[in-house]
């Protein structure tokens, strides 16, 4: 007989009773437990019951169990499980170093060890990188690169993390991650003779990060007048070979951002190079290819894949103001509104500033319309699709048509999507027949249950791995908003409900 979810909690707290009373509470089953309640409390959308369960929990087997590495480890998971990150991290402080195995564990150690015990991080790791090369690739890049970038203060500067750095440098399985940050590091303390000859220098390591180094170089060489044709040359280098590796990617390839925002930052230190020369027509050039190459709505949705880069190499969020600036200055304003329209298309904070302009380049006109139209320009339509609700009746996208339509693709297992649901469902309440939500990869009995517990109303569909790959669905949550053709519109998640609010009338 199936056992439903909801009585899970008590079920187990019941058993944890006995144990205890029989004195059976052994680690093994104990773990159990804690896989369990995890479980439970992140599949049914992390009540706060399921929570007191949690913390209930620990607080009976602390006593008994609290200095065991393998409990403490489970302790910590169920702490950042439900949100208590600080509790978390201080009973993970007392987990002993040779009781951890797993890659996020041995890197999470390594974040804390780097900077105050060097000596203790080498031997950390070289066994995250016999672990998961992958990982260690991952904490070379984007915890220990923050050591050595000018961008971010304070640096360490010791002989003993430099040897770390070494040693990593020198052992055949880590040498690839990290040559050119150990380049890099070089170059910090170099004459300008040496670091002409480390300028044509090449590390090819896939791992190694290369671009984002030779770029910092190429900065530093820059910065001295004898060795500015140097920094040209090497930044051409990089813009050459990056541009090469981007239009060999897939798409969808999860290095598309990070290339883009190296080309990116590239093109506008060229630009700057090019001020500073007084030749304006090479800056506005550089210019507008640091911004087609800025951040996009894409790589926006997954700022993560190129956030190390901005915060190592110290570049801008974007280079799209810096050329509309440049635009404007050098008089070029239907060219400056243009491009004013595609920043205002990813950050509808910036619309005031496409206003002021347009009423400077075609006054009289309706900037609504302009507005509009500029956004659903090019846009494809919304796949039709037909799906069944809950409880069964037929929900079709083409009975919508005709108005606008905020289109929610989310999942009752999803957290980010659990935590902005009842937003989603105040403005179905405030727009009704506005707002049509499709749930996926998930049960019908599963989503009623949750709605039913949660009390939201909104529209909901259950989806299907079709209407998933007709939309590319490329994350969770994620949402578009349908014009009254049909059009679709990308929405942030971050403004989301600001953004559908301008249409939803």
């Amino acid at each position: 007989m199936a056992v439903s979810s909801s009585i899970v909690p008590a079920i187990l707290t019941i058993a944890l009773a006995a144990a205890l009373l029989a004195g059976q509470a052994d680690l093994p089953s104990v773990l159990a437990q804690a896989d369990a309640l995890s479980k439970t409390y992140l599949d049914r959308g992390q009540t706060s019951a399921d929570k007191s369960a949690i913390l209930d929990f620990l607080a009976a087997h602390d006593r008994e169990l609290g200095a065991d590495p393998a409990y403490l480890l489970a302790k910590f998971r169920l702490l950042m499980d439900v949100g208590e990150s600080e509790r978390a991290f201080d009973v993970f402080d007392l987990i002993p170093d040779d009781a951890l195995s797993a890659p996020t564990d041995l890197a999470n150690r390594l974040r804390a060890r780097f900077v105050p015990d060097p000596a203790a991080a080498l031997p950390l790791a070289r066994r995250l990188a016999a672990a998961s090369m992958p990982a260690f690739v991952r904490w070379v890049h984007q915890s220990l690169a923050q050591q050595y970038a000018p961008a971010i203060k304070p640096a360490v500067d010791t002989p003993a993390h430099d040897a770390v750095l070494a040693a990593l440098s020198e052992s055949g399985a880590t040498a690839g991650a990290v040559s050119a940050l150990r380049a890099w590091r070089d170059a910090q303390r170099m004459n300008d003779a040496s670091l002409r000859g480390l300028a044509q220098v090449s590390a090819s390591a896939p791992e190694a990060y290369a671009p984002r180094y030779r770029l910092l170089l190429a900065d530093r060489l820059e910065a001295r007048p004898a060795l500015e044709a140097d920094a040209r040359a090497l930044r051409q280098r990089v813009v050459a070979g990056v541009r090469e590796e981007l239009d060999a990617l897939a798409s969808g390839d999860e290095k598309r951002p990070r290339d883009r925002y190296w080309l990116a930052f590239a093109y506008a230190a060229e630009a700057r190079a090019a001020r500073a020369r007084r030749d304006r027509d090479a800056e506005l050039a550089a210019l507008a290819q640091a911004a087609r190459f800025s951040p996009d709505g894409d790589d926006r949705r997954m700022r993560h894949l190129y956030a190390y880069e901005k915060a190592t190499l110290g570049g801008a969020d974007e280079y799209r103001s810096a050329y509309a600036d440049a635009l404007e200055s050098a008089g070029r304003l239907d060219d400056a509104l243009a491009q004013r329209a595609d920043i205002a298309r990813l950050d509808p904070q910036t619309l005031q500033a496409l206003q002021r302009l347009f009423a400077r380049v075609r006054p009289g006109d309706s900037f609504d319309s302009y507005w509009l139209e500029t956004q659903l320009a090019g846009r494809p339509a919304a796949p039709d699709f037909s799906l069944a609700s809950p409880s069964g009746s037929i929900v079709a996208l083409s009975s919508l048509r005709g108005r606008w339509v905020l289109l929610d693709f989310w999942g009752t297992w999803c957290q980010p999507c659990q935590a902005e649901m009842p937003d989603v469902d105040a403005l179905a309440r405030e727009h009704p027949g506005h707002v049509l939500t499709v749930a996926m990869h998930d049960a019908a009995a599963t989503v009623a249950s949750y709605m039913r517990q949660r009390g939201f109303s909104f529209p909901v569909a259950i989806g299907t791995d079709e209407v998933e790959r007709a939309y590319a669905v490329p994350y969770y949550p994620f949402k578009l908003l349908i014009a009254p053709d049909g059009r679709t519109l990308p929405v942030l998640n971050e403004n989301w409900r600001e953004q559908a609010l301008r249409h939803l009338r």
